[in-house]
Parts: C-alpha cells; sequence; structure tokens
C-alpha cells in the first residue's frame, strides 16, 4: 500500500505532469525543463547538457535510462534534478519537482502543491479485524 508519491527528477509521472504543462521549446516531447542527472563537468550553472534522465519509447512514454554518475544516497538512487532549460534567464537547478520558494523554477512548472490522493481504510480495517477474529478462533480452538 503506497501511501506517497515520489516527486523526484526520475518519476514518469512528473515528467508527464511537467511535459503536458511546460512543453519545451521547440521539442512538445519533452518539458521545458531539463531532466537531467548531475554527471557533467560544464563549469558554471547551466545543467541541461548534462545526462537525461529519460528517453522515449516508441509511444512517447518516459523510460528511465540509469545513465547517472553517483548515487545520492545509501539506496543506489543516482543524483538527478531538473534545470531551467538552456534559454532561462536565470540558470537554477533543484533535486525535486516540487517545492516552496523556487521562483525561477515555478515558472516551468516546479510548484507548491501536493499531490493528494483519498483512500477509504475501511475495507482495511475490516479485513484486519476479520482475521484478528479468526486468529484468535484457532488459538482457542487448538
Amino acid at each position: 500500500l503506497v501511501l506517497t508519491a515520489e516527486h523526484s527528477p526520475e518519476s514518469p509521472s512528473e515528467f508527464r505532469r511537467l511535459r503536458r504543462l511546460f512543453p519545451r521549446q521547440g521539442d512538445a516531447s519533452r518539458p521545458a525543463l531539463a531532466m537531467v542527472y548531475d554527471s557533467c563537468n560544464s563549469g558554471g550553472q547551466e545543467k541541461s547538457p548534462c545526462n537525461n534522465v529519460f528517453e522515449q519509447d516508441a509511444d512517447g512514454s518516459p523510460v528511465v535510462t540509469n545513465n547517472g554518475s553517483y548515487y545520492k544516497n545509501v539506496r543506489k538512487e543516482w543524483a538527478s534534478m531538473v534545470s531551467t532549460p538552456s534559454y532561462a534567464r536565470f540558470q537554477d537547478a533543484l533535486a525535486f519537482t516540487r517545492s516552496l520558494g523556487d521562483l525561477h523554477l515555478q515558472a516551468y512548472g516546479v510548484t507548491h502543491l501536493p499531490e493528494v490522493s483519498l483512500l477509504d481504510l475501511q475495507p482495511v480495517f475490516e479485513t484486519l479485524h476479520r482475521l484478528h477474529q479468526q486468529r484468535q478462533q484457532q488459538l482457542l480452538s487448538g
């Protein structure tokens, strides 16, 4: 049961969200924000020349390339980021696609809005209660 969503630059759903809301100038199949691995030594702020996080299959669906150069944590997740496009007036990068106060990146789709889901837990509680009662019956009769 997954109760949280991944808002990293390696999330295919975030790629689709950003592409839908802010397509890249001249290439609407990609989002304006570059979704890249922190893997280049460009010497400056611009990260768009770094390795892309996604390729697209024949249907245009994003596929993670796993082409990073170092892990960002002990779970062996690649260091990745979103970066303003090369034509942006201010170059900026961020390791998440949801954030408060990143004004340069909000212009390209980084948002402060959470992803909210409603989950009815009543069936889960009823099942757990039924299983608990069955287990107690087994212990009493066994």
